[in-house]
Parts: structure tokens; C-alpha cells; sequence
């Protein structure tokens, strides 16, 4: 009777862990928690992040017309500034810049990949 109560346990253990696996399958793709809901939120959106600490990070958001500079630490969240729309354009023009020019350039990996496949020949 032991080896039949251990291949009852054994199968229990893994109708839990399939039953977890596919719950949490499910769950991902009805966009649930904090990530799905914040893609679906038109009115406020995070434009960068930066982290300054192991714990700490910088963060600009846009909240309607508002641009925020928020620190985030595991303490709270504070305001650190206001951009005025002026800084806001100009942070505007400076961001898009920089997504062209870094269109330009090949990133680390694409990089990487091409001198591995020079120095293979």
C-alpha cells in the first residue's frame, strides 16, 4: 500500500503544479496586475525611467498635459518636479532625436553578431 500512496501523492503534486501553470497562463493573457492595466491607461504613461541606486530610480511621467519627475524609492514616491510645457516640448524634441540617431547605430548584440561572423570566415 505505500508505493500506492506515494504514486497518489506524486500525482497529486504534479495535477497541482499543471493546474498552477495554466491558471497563471490564463491569467497573463487576460492582462491582470499592475502591467496590463497600466498599457490600457491612455491618460497617464511613464516616458523614461532611471535608476540612480540599488532601490532607487527616477522617474518622468506624463499625466494628461502634466510632465512629472518623480523619485521612487521603497519608502514612497515623491514629486520631484514639474516640467513647464516648454521643458516638456524640448524634452519632447530631445527624446525623438535620440530614437533616430539611435536608429542609426546597430546595437550591442547586432554588433557583437557581426564580429563573430567576420571572425569566423
Amino acid at each position: 500500500m505505500d508505493i500506492f500512496a506515494l504514486l497518489g501523492m506524486l500525482l497529486t503534486v504534479a495535477a497541482i503544479l499543471a493546474l498552477a501553470y495554466y491558471c497563471t497562463k490564463y491569467l497573463s493573457r487576460m492582462k491582470f496586475g499592475t502591467f496590463g492595466s497600466m498599457q490600457r491607461n491612455r491618460h497617464m504613461q511613464t516616458l523614461d525611467q532611471l535608476p540612480v541606486g540599488a532601490d532607487l530610480r527616477l522617474m518622468l511621467v506624463q499625466v494628461g498635459t502634466r510632465y512629472l519627475l518623480l523619485g521612487v524609492a521603497p519608502g514612497g514616491i515623491t514629486t520631484l518636479a514639474e516640467l513647464t510645457p516648454e521643458e516638456a516640448t524640448l524634452w519632447e524634441l530631445d527624446n525623438s532625436t535620440n530614437l533616430s540617431t539611435q536608429a542609426d547605430h546597430p546595437s550591442f548584440r547586432e554588433s557583437f553578431l557581426e564580429a563573430l561572423k567576420q571572425k569566423r570566415k
